[in-house]
Order: structure tokens, then C-alpha cells, then sequence
């Protein structure tokens, strides 16, 4: 295009009419390769800055798809920079998102330091935090450096916090340098971030920890207690971890005993050598009244017996304490740990109280807790070794499908089948159905269908058609709901 035609183009920039605007912002690629540089930086670029309506988000979408042009004229790099931060002053993730995207395939030439100088002057918080979304641009370390103390010292925590959220992708020794400067950081919210973009990386237990793990705030120390889990070294992470879970505040403990656990289960074999007082801090943990906290100190308590193996006399002490001490809330979680873990040799130690607990789980008054202990029964009765606990927890399901939670009833009718189906594997309708299906109470006739609806699901193809007759015998039921549930199951039928 002409000199002459493409200054016809400012024409259509200082129209009303927004249309023209938006032709204008969409050609100024065809600007920039029609002048000669020294236009561009000098007239062109501070039009643009002037002219740059931030509010009208159409304009600026269009220039922002347009940036990659506009800063690759090297010897126009520095004029550039107030462009790009009248572009930004809209304060738009969107826009600022584009921006970031199109520059990840661009390589600066020109005074690239000397365009970051201009962007991190700005008096906008915004433009100083982009600076570090965009460090990546800078290749000279020496550079990166110098911006860095810049942004470290920036008095808005948001540009602060930009460059904390970027540690991870700078050079290790400056980020090593940067993560030390933000450990005596005014705001304890950058210093808790710390811990999350650190864990990984090689400094993180020679700077970030012993700069942080005594901070008088629990939330920084919460923080390191959390992340440490991913630190790679996990011999010094497990030594790190410990301490943390006899800190004072129970949400440090809580973050610690979840890292312990999870450094230990994941890492059978990683050195530690204080398995008895961490089993002591796990009693004192127990104290804690926030049901987190005892699940955690019950999750650790596990993961911990199955590395040193404790005796039986240190498992019935905890176990003890968990099943007569604790609230409902804690006894399901051991419960549901037990099943889960299928710990067959502790179930064994406690075979002759197991019975007494469920029974008291199932009184609560709570209804999700009776749920809980409910779905348990009959992988508890699996992997116990005494053939009547079946049958009593057989019993116990019977008894639930009384129970005014509807949830309750169907985890009863459920686990009740499952209870039969071990003792009889190969009768497709255990004797339980037909005592429930003739039962005058209409809750039980419903539990008689759950218990066909699940035996559906698991039959043979030629075994499908006897329960479709099952339950078509319910159709004429008595009572409505019954019915409803006959026609709802058959519909689901395969």
C-alpha cells in the first residue's frame, strides 16, 4: 500500500463511527510495513497511545491479536511499551491472556530491557504484573535479574504476587534468589504462596523452609506443612513433615499428618526413624475435637502400623481409643478405613467388639453416620473370621430396612444381599427376599425390589426373564409406592 493510501487509514481512526475504528485497528499491520521505522516510533506509536480507546473491548481484541506485529519493529521496541500499556489499562483478563498467548512465539530484538524498564515504570499495578506473565522474553539472565529486583520491591502486592506465581519458570539460581527475598516479604499471603511453587524445586528445603516452617503465622506454616509432600527429596520431606504434626495449631497438624501419610504410602520405604513418638503424637491428635483432625490422625495411624508393624498391645491401645473414646464420626471413618485398607489382622484383634460398635453407629441420630456404617457391614463381614458375623450383621440389616431414612433402607436391602449372596453364591433369590416380599410392612416389600433391582444387574442373560416375574408380582401391590418402584425397576431392566 501507498504512503498516501494508508494515511487515508487515520481517516477511518478519527471517525465516529465505530465500524471505521475497528477497519483501522485491523490494518495497522499494513501501517507499520508501509513507514519506515523511525515514523512508526516517533509519530505513530504515540498517536496510537493517545488514541487507544481502552473501554470498547471490540478495539481492543482487535489490537491485541495485533501486538506481535507492532513489537517486532526492533528499532521501535521502546516506543512500543506505552502502546502495550494503554492496551492493558482496561485491566481485562481476556485481553491480557491474548496477549500473553500471541508473545509466546515472538523473539525480542532491539532494547528489550529498556521496553521492560518502560512497562515496569508504569504507574498502573496491572502493567507492572504483566511484566512478569511476560518474562519469558527476556533471554539475557543478566536482564531477568534486573527486572526481577524491580517487581521483588514493587509496593503493590499484585505485582508481587505475579512474579511469585513465575518462580518456578526462571533459571534456578535466580529463582533460588527470588524465593529468598519473598520469604521476608511484607504480605504473609506471598510467603504462604512460596511453599506451593517451591515444593519441587531443588532450593526448597536449603531457602524456603528454614526461612518459613517457624513463622509466627499458622497459615505460612500450614502451607509448608501441606506442600511438602511434593518436594522431591522425600527423606528430608518426611523430617520436615513430623515435626509440623506437634505444631499448636490444628490446622497446621492437620496439613502435616495428611503430608506424613501420603509421603509414607507413597514411599513404603523411605527412611524414618521416630515411628514410636509419632505413634504418641498420633494419641495427642486424637484430643483434637475437629473430626479432620481425628480422621487424619487415624489415616497416619495406618499407614504407619503398616511400616513398622506395631505389636498388638500399641494397636489396641490406639484401636481403643478410637472405638470407646471417639465420637460416631470418628468410629465410621475407622471403620470404613478398616474396609477399605482391608486390614484382616486388625479386624481380627477386634473381632469381639467390632459387633458392639456397629450396633452403636447404627443408633445415631444422625443419618448419614447409620448410612455409613450400613455400607460397610458386609465388607466387614468378609473380612472377618468368625462366620457369625454375618449372620448378626445380616441381622442388623433386617432390622434397617425400618429405617426412616430412605438411603438408609436401600444400602440395607443391598448390603443384606450381599451378606446372603456370600453364604449362597449359586441361589439366585436368597431366602431374605421371599420373607421381605410376603412382609405387611410396605418399607420391606420396597427392600424385597431393591434387593431384584440389584440382583438384575448381576445375572446371567437367561436369568433376567424370573426376575422381570419377580418383579411384576408387585404390580398389584396394595400400596402405591410399591408399585411406582415395581414399574420403575422393570423399566431398567436390561
Amino acid at each position: 500500500m501507498s504512503a498516501s493510501a494508508a494515511m487515508k487509514l487515520f481517516e477511518k481512526a478519527i471517525s465516529l463511527d465505530e465500524a471505521q475504528q475497528m477497519e483501522f485497528a485491523s490494518k495497522i499491520d499494513i501501517i507499520i510495513d508501509t513507514f519506515p521505522p523511525k515514523f512508526i516510533s516517533t509519530e505513530f506509536y504515540p498517536f496510537l497511545t493517545t488514541w487507544i480507546p481502552k473501554n470498547n473491548l471490540k478495539i481492543v481484541r482487535i489490537l491485541a491479536d495485533k501486538v506481535n506485529k507492532m513489537i517486532s519493529v526492533n528499532e521501535s521496541l521502546v516506543a512500543f511499551a506505552p502502546v502495550l500499556e494503554t492496551i492493558l489499562a482496561s485491566e481485562n483478563q481476556e485481553i491480557s491472556k491474548r496477549i500473553k498467548t500471541n508473545l509466546k512465539s515472538v523473539t525480542l530484538g532491539g532494547d528489550a530491557l529498556g521496553f521492560f524498564k518502560k512497562l515496569v515504570s508504569s504507574p498502573i499495578d496491572y502493567v507492572r504484573a504483566f511484566c512478569a506473565q511476560i518474562l519469558f522474553l527476556l533471554q539475557p539472565i543478566e536482564e531477568k535479574v534486573v527486572i526481577c529486583q524491580s517487581l521483588i520491591c514493587d509496593p503493590a502486592f499484585k505485582v508481587r504476587f505475579a512474579l511469585a506465581s513465575i518462580i518456578a519458570t526462571l533459571p534456578v539460581d535466580l529463582a533460588n534468589n527470588v524465593a529468598k527475598a519473598f520469604c521476608s516479604d511484607s504480605s504473609s499471603r506471598i510467603k504462604a504462596f512460596l511453599p506451593v511453587v517451591c515444593a519441587p524445586l531443588p532450593f526448597f528445603f536449603t531457602s524456603v523452609v528454614p526461612a518459613l516452617i517457624s513463622d509466627h503465622d499458622w497459615y505460612i506454616r500450614a502451607s509448608i506443612a501441606k506442600e511438602v509432600s511434593r518436594a522431591k527429596d522425600i527423606a528430608t520431606a518426611i523430617n520436615v513433615a513430623y515435626p509440623l504434626t506437634e505444631d499448636s495449631v490444628w490446622q497446621v497438624v492437620l496439613s502435616a499428618l495428611t503430608s506424613f501419610t501420603q509421603i509414607i504410602k507413597e514411599n513404603p520405604n523411605v527412611p524414618f526413624e521416630n515411628g514410636q513418638r509419632m505413634l504418641d503424637n498420633l494419641f495427642r491428635t486424637l484430643l483434637y475435637p475437629q473430626a479432620s483432625t481425628k480422621n487424619a490422625s487415624i489415616d497416619a495411624f495406618f499407614a504407619l502400623n503398616a511400616r513398622y508393624q506395631f505389636d498388638s498391645a500399641n494397636i489396641m491401645n490406639f484401636v481403643e481409643e478410637v472405638i470407646t473414646r471417639q465420637p460416631p464420626t470418628t468410629r465410621l471413618h475407622f471403620l470404613q478405613q478398616l474396609c477399605a485398607l482391608r486390614l484382616e489382622s486388625i479386624i481380627a484383634l477386634i473381632t469381639d467388639k467390632i459387633h458392639a460398635v456397629v450396633v452403636s453407629l447404627m443408633s445415631s441420630e444422625q443419618w448419614r453416620i447409620r448410612l455409613g456404617v450400613v455400607c460397610a457391614l458386609s465388607s466387614l463381614a468378609t473380612l472377618n473370621r468368625d462366620p457369625n458375623v454375618r449372620t448378626k450383621f445380616s441381622e442388623l440389616c433386617l432390622q434397617s430396612l425400618d429405617d426412616e431414612s430412605t438411603p438408609v433402607r436401600t444400602a440395607a436391602a443391598e448390603e443384606l444381599l450381599q451378606c446372603y449372596r456370600a453364604s449362597n453364591p449359586s441361589q439366585l433369590f436368597p431366602e431374605c427376599y421371599f420373607t421381605l416380599k410376603s412382609s405387611d410392612s410396605f418399607r420391606k416389600r420396597q427392600a424385597a425390589l431393591i434387593i431384584l433391582s440389584n440382583i438384575g444387574k448381576a445375572c446371567q442373560p437367561a436369568e433376567v426373564a424370573q426376575v422381570k416375574a419377580e418383579m411384576q408380582s408387585f404390580l398389584n401391590d396394595k400400596c402405591d409406592n410399591v408399585v411406582n418402584m415395581a414399574n420403575k425397576f422393570i423399566s431398567e431392566l436390561p
